[in-house]
């Protein structure tokens, strides 16, 4: 098996999902494209530079950070489904299997989840495949198998040892769907949005320039040009820059 996960900081901390992926035998090739701390905006990113016909299964893990940007209004739910129906429509096309994965967060638990209600809504009925976490949760604790302290390593983040175990579950699901051979379902989407480019802002000349700012994890670092509403600056446009 060929697969890509694409998600939030949830699908990059140490020893969880990812972790189980990289140790299972039967996937031959495993790329994490995940950006962490974002939501289904950096969709757009992948969409320009991956080629999903690589891959046999996309994992979309996004829905734990989209959510808060959709309650403070951030974003909109019709917004973020547009940027998760390109995604899933560039990978079915592709021949890869795109799907969903829903984490918890220990304070959205008993609060609306208008984006995780409108992913089973449109995509449940279009066959795409969906993990959602939040009803693993929901069971295990009606049973009385788990404390609520337990899946949490912080407000954001399942324990690692979940997290593995979630991937370990996956890998078997990915394994039975490529056994049966089933044919997939091409899921096309309507939406569109045009593909994005960035450029460094200290290759920017400008006027009144804002100050820059540094920005640093345990995996990238970067400048960037902090802007807020009202905030306005002229560039320097050279045909040859």
């Amino acid at each position: 098996m060929r697969v890509l996960l694409s998600g939030t900081s949830n699908s990059i901390i140490v020893n969880g999902i990812s972790a189980a992926f990289e140790k299972e035998q039967r996937i031959t090739s495993f790329v994490n494209a995940s950006h962490g701390a974002s939501g289904v905006v950096g969709l757009a990113n992948h969409c320009r530079k991956i080629d999903f016909s690589k891959y046999d299964f996309c994992l979309l893990d996004y829905c734990v950070n989209e959510e808060i940007f959709v309650q403070t209004k951030v974003t909109e739910v019709a917004s973020s489904i547009n940027h998760m129906d390109n995604a899933i429509s560039e990978a079915s096309k592709a021949g890869c299997q795109p799907i969903i994965l829903i984490f918890p967060s220990s304070t959205r638990f008993n609060h609306p989840r208008p984006f995780e209600e409108e992913i089973h809504r449109r995509y449940q009925s279009l066959g795409v495949p969906i993990f959602n976490f939040y009803h693993l949760c929901s069971d295990l604790l009606q049973q009385g198998v788990s404390e609520f302290s337990d899946f949490f390593l912080d407000p954001a983040h399942v324990h690692r040892k979940i997290s593995y175990a979630i991937g370990e579950t996956i890998c078997d699901y990915m394994s039975a769907i490529q056994a049966k051979q089933v044919p997939r379902k091409i899921v096309q989407s309507d939406h569109r949005y045009s593909k994005i480019d960035f450029i460094n802002c200290s290759d920017l000349s400008c006027d009144n320039p804002l100050p820059i700012i540094h920005r640093e994890t345990r995996i990238t670092s970067s400048d960037f040009l902090p802007l807020e509403p009202g905030d306005t600056f002229s560039v320097h446009y050279s045909q040859d820059a």
